[in-house]
């Protein structure tokens, strides 16, 4: 008994968006017939879009309000970018102008947003965007100077990464997950350990219910203020998460199935691809197999350690994904050989999107020298013991908590 997943072969174009920083665009209206009373006998009203004006005052006339304000902080943002980003050699100087004039501006223009009710709408987006840039760059700064916090810091993201690159000990759902993974998506045959790729992202889906999310639907409060990473067992709660905690999940039922494959010779981790004049590609090796149509196996051997990397689509989106390399990554020099030519697979559907630093994928290992012309630079990566960076701040190239923790000792 077989059974195709209608439409699952167009969920990877929803992924293509990747991780936005932000929730789905929601037009707010600024209408003064939606004018509601508050408390009996105050003198304010709310409006539909939640400013709050005295009475008398048209909602309409606070929407020009925040636009001419929104306007005035947008110039500003806009010339703060560009002093963070060229000042030569001027780090006390941007550190010193982001504590005394940048930083408290950022604040204002939060609290200016909060008081609008305007979590997010297309007019403010764009100087949201700019203004995260601006205090992340601030903030690099600015933590350079306190080397305790900043040890403490990347003790703490060290220790996250070890902790969770391995699933959970216990756990219901975790159990059923590990049960169902071990009968369903590997096969130990003399001395060979086969792992089927796309096996774990559709149990995940279909007996984990975990579902793609953006972090604003788990976090309270200010969803621009951070991009939070999820533990395994928060990505479990949670129901899912966004595209790094689905492959930081990833990465961990690889490392599962590497266990259990430990006292064999050979692994090979077998992917899917779209393959139009093929039947279908079964998902397990249960009897009783799931399968994509139109869709033809692809597998290697000789990459096997996974390793999560994020990757810039545009100037403001990025997307996490996994890459198998021959050797584990364990410093900044094993990057390059490591990465380059890793096969790269989607976390979500186990979908293989080609090799690093090559047209298969157009995804590239970001460097100083990167003369490459696409946009899809990897930025960030996550390994089983270290996290590592693009430091673009400082223009040393690539850096890792484990370097950055030192630098400070």
């Amino acid at each position: 008994m077989r059974f195709a997943l209608l439409g699952a072969l167009v969920l990877i174009v929803a992924l293509l968006s990747g991780c936005i920083s932000g929730p789905p665009t929601e037009q707010f209206s600024f209408t003064s017939d939606s004018l509601e009373e508050t408390n009996g006998g105050s003198s304010s009203i709310v409006c539909e879009d939640g400013t709050i004006v005295k009475i008398g005052e048209q909602c309409l006339n606070a929407q020009d309000n925040f636009y001419e304000i929104e306007d005035d902080y947008h110039v500003d943002f806009v010339e703060y970018e560009g002093f963070v980003k060229n000042t030569e050699n001027g780090s006390l100087e941007i550190m010193n102008r982001c504590v005394e004039e940048i930083m408290p501006k950022i604040e204002a223009h939060k609290k200016i947003i909060i008081k609008y009710g305007l979590a997010y709408t297309d007019y403010s987006d764009t100087t949201i965007r700019l203004r995260n840039i601006i205090e992340n760059i601030c903030n690099e700064y600015i933590n350079w100077i306190n080397p305790d916090v900043n040890i403490s810091v990347l003790e703490e993201k060290i220790t996250f990464l070890k902790d969770n690159s391995k699933l959970p000990d216990k756990g219901v759902m975790v159990d059923i997950l590990k049960q169902n993974m071990l009968k369903k998506c590997i096969k130990l045959e003399n001395d060979t350990c086969a792992i089927k790729a796309a096996c774990p992202p559709w149990l995940n889906d279909t007996v984990g219910v975990l579902h793609y999310r953006d972090d604003v639907e788990f976090f309270r409060g200010d969803w621009w203020l951070t991009d939070t990473t999820s533990s395994l067992e928060e990505f479990i709660v949670n129901k899912g998460g966004d595209c790094e905690d689905f492959a930081l999940f990833y990465k961990a039922e690889i490392n599962y199935f590497l266990e259990n494959c430990s006292d064999l010779n050979k692994v090979t981790i077998e992917s899917w691809v779209y393959a139009p004049y093929y039947a279908n590609y079964d998902l397990s090796f249960d009897r009783y197999s799931v399968y994509y149509e139109h869709a033809k196996a692809i597998s290697w051997s000789d990459y096997i350690y996974p390793a999560v990397v994020c990757y810039s689509i545009d100037e403001n989106i990025g997307h996490c994904i996994l890459a198998f390399t021959k050797n584990k990554i364990k410093n900044i020099e094993d990057i390059y050989p490591e990465l380059s030519g890793a096969p790269l697979l989607e976390p979500i559907d186990g979908f293989y999107i080609g090799k690093i630093n090559e047209k298969s994928s157009s995804i590239y290992i970001n460097n100083l020298e990167n003369d490459s012309e696409s946009e899809q630079q990897i930025f960030e990566i996550m390994t089983d013991d270290d996290g590592y960076s693009f430091d673009t701040t400082r223009q040393i190239n690539w850096t890792s908590y484990t370097i950055e923790k030192e630098d400070f000792s």
